[in-house]
């Protein structure tokens, strides 16, 4: 009898665990599809083949300086949207991430002095438009999302581009000689980080898988977008776009 009611649980069981296991799955396979797409990015292409120059790669690392500004301040208001009845295991998730963030916008500014940056040149730094753009698209995420689709941008998403950008990065910046004490903490860190929560997908309702979907293929498009500004590529805006004359079926006004 007692093997029976076992062999019943089993079968009751084995499917749920089944599909659980298939929502990590999927959504592992559809990030490492974004991530292999980014990679195919011109700045990668050029990082590989070391055809960035070393003053190019210096006001790369300035807006990297600005985004890692932006991202104390993304994490530390993640942490204050908490609220109660939220899940507990993504706010440690969130505290556990601060903690080893901090502090890691000086690294930026400290490769940038080390490399031969001045002083006052940092001290009037501005991010460029995408740098912005993407930062703004994850504070709304942080918001307006629940809380799992936004451990899966931030850890996910943004951990896992980190590592894929630092590493490049990384060994663009040793091929010209330059400090990189920043680049290489963050090519060590950010692998790990890109793994922090992926199981909590095997409760993921349906609602919430889609909304993951969404902001996953949104900022990985952003990236894109902030890449190419990065390289100092133009980006094309409505005002570079000729106008359009207007078609009217009405006849022409008479003239006098």
């Amino acid at each position: 009898m007692v093997m029976e009611l076992k062999t019943m649980t089993e079968q009751n069981v084995s499917p749920i665990g089944r599909a659980a296991k298939n929502k990590i799955v999927s959504l592992r396979r559809f990030i490492e599809s974004k991530n292999e797409a980014l990679l195919s990015h011109r700045y990668f292409r050029l990082c590989r083949s070391r055809e960035i120059g070393r003053q190019q790669m210096l006001e790369i690392v300035k807006q990297l300086y600005c985004f890692s500004v932006f991202f104390e301040r993304l994490l530390t208001r993640r942490i204050a949207e908490y609220r109660t009845g939220m899940d507990p295991r993504v706010i440690a998730i969130a505290r556990k991430h601060l903690r080893e963030e901090i502090g890691h916008a000086e690294l930026f500014f400290r490769c940038l002095a080390e490399n031969g940056v001045e002083a006052d040149a940092l001290a009037v730094l501005t991010p460029k438009m995408f740098t912005t753009a993407l930062f703004g698209y994850l504070t709304a995420t942080i918001q307006h999302e629940n809380e799992y689709v936004t451990n899966v941008a931030i850890m996910q998403v943004m951990e896992g581009i980190g590592f894929h950008f630092f590493s490049a990065t990384l060994e663009q910046m040793q091929a010209h000689g330059m400090m990189a004490d920043a680049m290489q903490a963050h090519s060590d860190d950010d692998e790990e980080h890109a793994h922090w929560g992926i199981e909590l997908a095997a409760q993921f309702d349906e609602r919430t898988m889609l909304g993951c979907e969404r902001v996953v293929s949104d900022i990985y498009r952003l990236m894109g977008f902030v890449l190419d500004e990065w390289l100092g590529l133009p980006n094309v805006s409505p005002s570079a776009t000729p106008e359009r004359r207007r078609r009217t079926s009405r006849p022409a006004r008479p003239t006098n």
